[in-house]
């Protein structure tokens, strides 16, 4: 099987809590520019930089951000939940779970939010006179900031400490559950996948793909900052010269090897 991933390269496999954060700065990002559309409405009502903006934030809350909801509802927390309750000397079981259970209330409740918001955007971006109450904006994106602050402090440790302290590998169907990936497909697609991509991309302004990929490069260096590699290698080192890390470390290889025979 054949993985497609195209997310930021600072981010990936050895790094799953900044991959599955990086979705979330696209929410803060978004949020972000509703605020200024409503403070821009007031000042100069709906002309050409209002409609355009009004479009992309209503294709992202209706559509994008109603799929990252579902992927972690339909998929991470209940693999979450499952690795939680095979082990329950790792992670506080009782906290997730709680934690777990007040998120998908909550995912509810911005779905209320974000609709009583929809009606004056839809003006907009028709190129109607319309006002968005600064008041609501503010409540809906102060809500979803807290919500994403309580997800990446109860569930994103929690995943990563599953797969780092575990150690145990995981497929590419996996990988795509968790938000790790962007897609999965059969090797003998990945080649027709490959140049349908590649031709959508590249009917697209130079610039602005440049300037996509330097701005993500740049979030996701913020959150990951190669500054901090040092003590990487140093924990590795140390590992190595630790007696029991050396033994855990062949023991691990060993049973890889039996497997691969």
């Amino acid at each position: 099987m054949a993985v497609i991933c195209f997310r930021a390269p600072a981010a990936g496999f050895d790094h799953p809590i900044e991959m599955w954060q990086a979705c979330h700065e696209r929410v803060k990002r978004m949020s972000a520019l509703l605020q200024r559309l409503a403070q821009h409405l007031g000042k100069y009502g709906t002309d050409a930089d209002a409609r355009i903006t009004a479009t992309s934030i209503l294709r992202y809350f209706d559509e994008a951000a109603p799929r990252h909801h579902d992927d972690e509802e339909i998929d991470l927390f209940p693999l979450l939940l499952a690795r939680v309750a095979a082990a329950p000397a790792t992670f506080d079981g009782a906290r997730i779970g709680a934690a777990i259970r007040a998120l998908q209330a909550e995912h509810a409740s911005l779905t209320t939010l974000w609709q009583a918001m929809r009606e004056p955007l839809l003006r907009v971006q028709a190129g109607e006179p319309a006002k968005i109450d600064e008041t609501r904006v503010l409540a809906f994106c102060t809500r979803y900031r807290a919500h994403i602050e309580v997800e990446e402090r109860e569930i994103g440790p929690a995943l990563t400490k599953e797969l780092v302290m575990t150690c145990r590998p995981f497929d590419a169907d996996e990988a795509l559950r968790a938000g790790f990936l962007n897609r999965v497909v059969r090797d003998d697609l990945l080649d027709i996948e490959v140049d349908a991509l590649v031709d959508s991309l590249v009917a697209k302004p130079k610039l602005a793909l440049l300037e996509t990929k330097a701005h993500v490069n740049a979030v996701t260096e913020s959150m990951v900052g190669t500054g901090r590699s040092w003590a990487d290698a140093d924990g590795l080192r140390a590992g190595l010269r630790d007696p029991e890390g050396r033994a855990a470390a062949e023991a691990y290889l060993a049973r890889l090897r039996r497997r691969a025979d």
